[in-house]
Parts: structure tokens; C-alpha cells; sequence
């Protein structure tokens, strides 16, 4: 039995009862945390802002064998922008099921949290939302665990040729002269996913793209999320339909 306090970013939210709320929240210290929030949705309740979806708040949670309660929530930020573009909400809500596969309970997940504050911060302020997805889905993949091997050649070492070929399955790169299988990428492309990868993550937010090479990057970042994960995304398949 123990009260602790934390900050976190509110990644999901379902009601219940009459006026409660069970919300889904990513923390710096706890990973993530499922927590029973309640008579939170009463507009008078002291919990109905702090626990809303999409808001980062400083929590007091109560816990008893494993079970969540929230006793406090203090909003810290919102992002009031997100629901006013269509394509803003449906990929905040994919980073969102992203973090809800990829980071589990009790994990050190500070470099997460930043992550998804930043990239939200980003989009709430008007960034491109298919700017902004593949760098997410590359850099969570990353941090946990799923770094594509895009320095050079798997083979040869060999930095880069006018044609290069990711593959997919194995996040590794090859060649134009070592390539037996993998999908063929401009040197551009790959150069891109570097900029994405490699440097600081505040770095990463400057990369550069063509206009022509927006769409195959969101694909390949799409199909190596899809590969990495054996899974499909009910969020992604939204995103396509856009």
C-alpha cells in the first residue's frame, strides 16, 4: 500500500460507471500506468482536467496490489490544437497505441515520455503530421529496442550507392552491388532516415525530406514498424484511409 506522485502524459481514456474514468498514462519513472480515476468526468471533480485524454498532469496515484487509484491530478500542459485537424488527432492517437505496445509497466521510460512530449508539442503547433509520424514510429522503435542498421552496407560497409535496399524484415541495409533482396531506396531517402535516427533528438526534429519522398518514407517506416512488431495497428489502418 503506498502513495507516489509522478508526472505523465494521459495516452488513453475510457469511461465507466457514471461518471468515472480509467485512464492509461506514460511516466517518466513508472512506464505505464493503468489507474482508476474516480467521478473524474464530473466537471466539479477536482480529477476532471488532470486525467482528460492527451494531457500531461502531475499525478498522485494510490496503490494496492498492483491496482491504481488517482488521488490527485494537476494539469501541467494541454494541447489544445491536436483535436482541430483530422490527420493531427488520428496520429497522436497512433503514437499513443504505439506506446501502449512498445513500453510495458515498471520500465525507466523518461526517453519515451520526451519523446511523445516533444513530437506532441511539435504537432500541436502546426508541424506537418506525416513529418512528424515517421520520426516518432523510428525513434520509439529505437528506444526500444528495434534500431534499423542504416550506417552503411551490412555487407561491405559500403556508405552509399545511387540506389540503395532496406530490408524490411531485418532493419538492415545493403548495397547496390551486395543487394540480393530488401526495397530499393534513393540514396536521399536513406540519407533522411539517418538525419531521423542517428543524431540528438533534438536533431531529429530538423531533418529534411522532399516533397516526393514524404509519402514512400511514411510506407517504409509503416511496413519496419509492422515488421519489427508482428502486429497490425487499428490506428495505422485509419491513418492510410485519410
Amino acid at each position: 500500500m503506498e502513495n507516489f506522485s509522478c508526472d505523465g502524459f494521459v495516452i488513453r481514456e475510457q469511461y465507466t460507471g457514471e461518471a468515472d474514468r480509467i485512464i492509461t498514462v506514460l511516466t517518466k519513472d513508472y512506464g505505464v500506468i493503468r489507474a482508476f480515476a474516480k467521478g473524474a468526468r464530473r466537471p466539479k471533480s477536482k480529477l476532471y482536467s488532470g486525467t482528460a485524454f492527451l494531457v500531461y498532469s502531475h499525478f498522485v496515484f494510490f496503490e494496492k496490489n498492483d491496482v491504481y487509484r488517482v488521488t490527485e491530478a494537476t494539469v501541467l500542459n494541454v494541447f489544445p490544437n491536436l483535436e482541430k485537424e483530422l490527420d493531427r488527432i488520428a496520429v497522436v492517437n497512433h503514437f499513443c497505441e504505439l506506446i501502449m505496445e512498445l513500453i510495458s509497466h515498471h520500465q525507466e521510460s523518461s526517453e519515451a515520455l520526451r519523446l511523445l512530449l516533444n513530437t506532441v508539442y511539435f504537432l500541436n503547433k502546426g508541424v506537418n503530421a506525416w513529418y512528424l509520424k515517421p520520426l516518432f514510429q523510428l525513434r520509439i522503435l529505437s528506444l526500444t529496442g528495434f534500431t534499423p542498421n542504416i550506417i552503411a552496407c551490412n555487407n561491405c560497409g559500403t556508405f552509399e550507392t545511387e540506389t540503395m535496399y532496406f530490408d524490411i524484415e531485418g532493419g538492415t541495409l545493403y548495397c547496390s552491388e551486395c543487394a540480393k533482396h530488401g526495397r530499393a531506396c534513393s540514396v536521399d531517402l536513406i540519407n533522411t532516415i539517418r538525419d531521423i535516427v542517428i543524431p540528438t533528438l533534438e536533431k531529429a526534429y530538423q531533418y529534411k525530406v522532399s516533397a516526393e519522398n514524404i509519402g514512400e518514407l511514411n510506407q517504409l517506416c509503416d511496413d519496419y514498424l509492422t515488421a519489427c512488431t508482428e502486429r497490425k495497428y487499428k490506428t495505422l489502418d485509419f491513418l492510410r484511409s485519410l
